[in-house]
Parts: structure tokens; C-alpha cells; sequence
């Protein structure tokens, strides 16, 4: 298939989707206990620097073959509620939030980030190889999944480094406001141990249309 072609295929329900609906998959809502329904709930909180995408979010793959289910969990995008945000003292600025989600039980890996730049460009950060695995009724704390862009202004290269840092007293606190003590009290803390993650180019949607799947909020 032609490249340019195959570029405006993938480009153009991005496009669509971003430009009518918030990206990803929405947080539970506030006293949801995983253990009525079997499931369990995972919790991190995302964070972008130097975030000058119009839409940051991570993909959670759970399952194989034909139960195979990829989620895209939003950092930042149309109509996405911000947790925090502020300037660090290098003069980059950052913002992210909570992400609180039901997921089947079983095992999980954070696949990679994806990124958009308007409606025109994005980029996918290589596989990040964060694999947990969940229980009925778990409520489970990843961390803070730090992602920092830079672009090279000569060759407009998008350098992505991503790491986990624990930030349990500020998460746990917006957990217990916004999803009540029930959710709060049960949280077993397992920090997610990532892979690899390196620089893709703007311009070129580095990515499969498998990434596109889960954009519309269920």
C-alpha cells in the first residue's frame, strides 16, 4: 500500500475521533466496587512534560488472541479533566491526572504512549513492556507513569522518555475525594517496572490501527 495512503488511513479516523470525543476509556464511577462485578480496578496517575500534544494517552492490552482487549487511558485531550498541572523549574510545563479503571482479572501490560499533535501528526512511544496482573476485587496502584517530550528543531524528532515514580500521597488523596474511602482503603501498591521506551518522528503516525481502537469512551 502506498505510504502516503496508508498514513491518511490511519490519520483520518484519529482526526475523527479526536475531534468529536474526549480519547480513551473513562474512570469508574464513584463507589464502584469491583468485587459485585469480578473485575478489578486498576489506579495510576498519568503525567505529561513539555506536553504540547493536543492528546496524550497510554494503551493497556489485556488477554490474547481472541480475547485480546486494548484500552487507551487519557492523559490529556479534548474535554479530559485535569488533576494538576503547573511549570517545573526548568520552565517546562506539565499536567496529568488520576486514572482509576475497571479492567477483566487477569494479566495486563501498559503497551505504549501514544501522542497527537492536532489533527495532522502523532507518534507511539516503542512497546514499554509494563506488565502486572490483577485479582477479583483488587484495586491495584501502578504509580505515576511520567512521560517528558522533547523535539529536536533540526530534524523535528519527538524524544519520549517515560519512567514510574511513586507519588502515593498525592494520588491516594484525590483517590479518597473523588471515589470515596470504600476504593481508598483497598489499594495494594505494586509499582510497574517498564521496558523500553525511545524517540519517534512528528508527522508520521508511528503506530498500527489497533492504536486507534479504544479511543471512543465506552
Amino acid at each position: 500500500m502506498n505510504r502516503r495512503l496508508a498514513l491518511a488511513g490511519l490519520l483520518a479516523p484519529l482526526a475523527a475521533v479526536l475531534g468529536c470525543t474526549s480519547p480513551g476509556t473513562a474512570n469508574v464511577e464513584r463507589g464502584f466496587d469491583p468485587a459485585r462485578t469480578g473485575s478489578s480496578v486498576v489506579v495510576f496517575s498519568g503525567t505529561v512534560t513539555d506536553g504540547y500534544v493536543s492528546a496524550f494517552w497510554y494503551q493497556i492490552e489485556s488477554g490474547t488472541g481472541r480475547d485480546r482487549r486494548l484500552l487507551s487511558v487519557p492523559v490529556t485531550g479534548t474535554g479530559i479533566t485535569l488533576d494538576w498541572s503547573g511549570t517545573a523549574r526548568d520552565g517546562k510545563a506539565f499536567s496529568g491526572r488520576l486514572a482509576v479503571v475497571e479492567l477483566p482479572v487477569g494479566v495486563h501490560v501498559l503497551r505504549r504512549a501514544v501522542g497527537a499533535q492536532g489533527a495532522t501528526a502523532g507518534f507511539g512511544t516503542p512497546p514499554l513492556e509494563g506488565e502486572f496482573r490483577t485479582a477479583p476485587g483488587d484495586v491495584l496502584y501502578l504509580g505515576n507513569v511520567h512521560a517528558t517530550l522533547s523535539v529536536d528543531a533540526s530534524s523535528g524528532r519527538v524524544a519520549t522518555s517515560v519512567g514510574v515514580v511513586d507519588h502515593r500521597d498525592r494520588d491516594f488523596a484525590i483517590l479518597r475525594k473523588q471515589f470515596g474511602s470504600a476504593l481508598a482503603d483497598r489499594v495494594r501498591v505494586a509499582p510497574l517496572d517498564l521496558g523500553r521506551a525511545s524517540g519517534t518522528k512528528p508527522g508520521r503516525l508511528d503506530t498500527t490501527i489497533d492504536d486507534l481502537q479504544g479511543l471512543v469512551g465506552r
